[in-house]
């Protein structure tokens, strides 16, 4: 979604071939998985919690910032407001986490990893601003910590409200 994707599946092909008991709904069969047993299946829960975490932001605002960060990553948010930086898994050893870059000096960033297989949220603090809004001189702040574990991994910077 980060990436502008319209749409999507959770890979349970009872789901996409609308599948029923004794009909698996496609010639030749791929898969007898019915349509009641994929919606079951751990990708259905993953999407409700998604859009759980989606909901707590204007995220129809959001657009998508690949200069934000590196190329193994993709990045969307809403500039000076909230940034979310998905990391896929990429080795079973690979624990550093992304380079969030150009995040604005004058704003204190609330800043968390959120797990997209189970919702839970591992707390990184703050990012303390750097300048004050009216320095017109002052450098962009870039962002790095490593990952909780090396697995998929949704970054979150959210401004603190002042």
């Amino acid at each position: 979604m980060l990436s502008g994707t319209a749409g999507h599946t959770y890979g349970a092909a009872g789901i996409w071939q609308g599948s029923v008991k004794g009909d698996p709904g496609i010639d030749p069969v791929y898969d007898w998985t019915t349509w009641k047993e994929g919606m079951n299946y751990p990708g259905s829960t993953q999407l409700r919690i998604g859009k759980k975490l989606l909901e707590q932001y204007n995220w129809s605002g959001f657009e998508s910032y690949s200069e934000w960060v590196d190329k193994d990553c993709f990045a969307s948010g809403i500039p000076g407001k909230v940034r979310f930086i998905y990391q896929p898994k990429r080795g079973i050893y690979k624990w550093d986490g992304p380079e969030v870059k150009d995040l604005e000096p004058a704003i204190d960033w609330h800043v968390y990893y959120w797990d997209p297989a189970n919702g839970r949220k591992f707390d990184q603090g703050v990012i303390k601003a750097s300048a004050n809004a009216a320095d017109k001189d002052a450098k962009l702040v870039s962002f790095k910590k490593n990952v909780p574990s090396p697995q998929d991994w949704v970054l979150v910077l959210e401004r603190i409200k002042q």
